[in-house]
């Protein structure tokens, strides 16, 4: 939700001529009109770049993922139906796969928003995991509170369904809880939301104010159930060691998102640039710089999936070999533990009216 500069001086309603270099949004017609205006925008400038912050932290979170996940697909998909208010998804059978990752069905997808959609269907508390350690850093310095946000939508442009080899259909939406990350700014305690998966939901925007956010897609739904910044990468962590499909979806993407984060530290040395730095980047810089982390990223997931081919390709039997001997035992066990380590963490829960 990036902020458009006005045209007219903020003191004298006149033409502008110049840009405060803080916020880049107030403009003025010279240099004494904007001196006169300091007093009284000071600190909504401040917010201001906070915000212009937060933001492309929003877009790097999101495109990260985006990357992280279609270079860790593991769904097979037979064919894909655009309706104006779902996309239903044809699983094809997951006991084909000859390795757990497999490639992203490209020739399926017909536009940007879909493929959004796709690589964020279901994928629930994971993003929030995966991205965490890289969150952390892009944030480092800044005065705000993030947490773990769970809420209930009311509202959504467009839902995903994906329908099983069994005929079974799963709708992402409306019995599924969504999470986001909510930011808070210590001082002013304004909001924003960051959200990594609402292209699944037609939300292809990853930043917004938090009212606004609340106003359009929550309202009246489910209450809001905040977790300590943190709390979803501990879950999976737990989660993946458990016998089975969670050893695979929890423990070994876990893995390679590990691998990610290394790569992004590399970046920072390769590059004598942190990764806070990076964001405060002028424009055309900043988005060089993303493109060669966003590039980087993709690397080392490759040559992470080549180097342990053989392993995983192991991996992947074992577990089909523990799912056959113990059917349904890891989702009841998987599904439990989830919950017991949830209820352990949440430290707000808010009833919106």
């Amino acid at each position: 939700m990036a902020l458009e500069a006005p045209s007219q001086c903020a003191t004298c309603a006149k033409p502008a001529s110049s840009k405060c270099n803080g916020c880049k949004i107030n403009v003025y017609g010279d240099k004494g009109c904007q001196a006169l205006d300091w007093a009284k925008h000071k600190a909504t400038c401040k917010i201001m770049q906070l915000e212009n912050k937060l933001s492309r932290i929003a877009v790097m979170i999101h495109e990260a993922y985006l990357t992280f996940r279609e270079n860790t697909w593991d769904t097979p998909i037979k064919r894909i139906e655009e309706r104006p208010d779902a996309l239903i998804l044809h699983d094809g059978e997951q006991a084909l796969k000859q390795q757990h990752f497999i490639d992203f069905p490209h020739k399926l997808i017909n536009n940007p928003q879909s493929k959004m959609a796709v690589l964020c269907t279901l994928t629930c508390n994971e993003p929030l995991a995966w991205m965490h350690d890289l969150l952390e850093g892009l944030i480092k310095g800044l005065p705000v509170i993030i947490e773990e946000v769970e809420v209930g939508l009311q509202r959504i442009p467009r839902k995903v369904t994906a329908v099983h080899p069994s005929g079974v259909r799963q709708d992402n939406w409306p019995n599924h809880s969504h999470f986001v990350h909510r930011v808070t700014h210590t001082k002013s305690k304004r909001q924003w939301v960051l959200d990594i998966t609402g292209g699944q939901f037609g939300i292809c925007t990853p930043f917004w104010d938090w009212d606004t956010y609340n106003l359009r897609f929550i309202g009246a739904s489910r209450p809001i159930k905040a977790y300590p910044c943190g709390t979803n990468k501990a879950i999976l962590h737990e989660l993946g060691k458990l016998d089975g499909n969670p050893a695979l979806v929890y423990g070994l993407t876990g893995e390679v998102a590990g691998e990610m984060y290394k790569t992004c530290l590399e970046f920072e040395k390769s590059c004598a640039l942190t990764l806070p730095a990076l964001i405060e980047l002028p424009e055309s810089k900043y988005a060089a710089q993303k493109k060669v982390l966003l590039d980087t990223i993709t690397m080392a997931i490759c040559n992470y999936k080549k180097k342990y081919k053989g392993e995983h390709k192991a991996m992947l039997q074992n577990v089909r070999a523990y799912e056959k001997k113990f059917p349904g035992l890891s989702a009841v066990e998987c599904h439990n533990a989830h919950q017991q380590l949830l209820a352990r963490s949440i430290h707000s829960t808010i009833r919106m009216v």
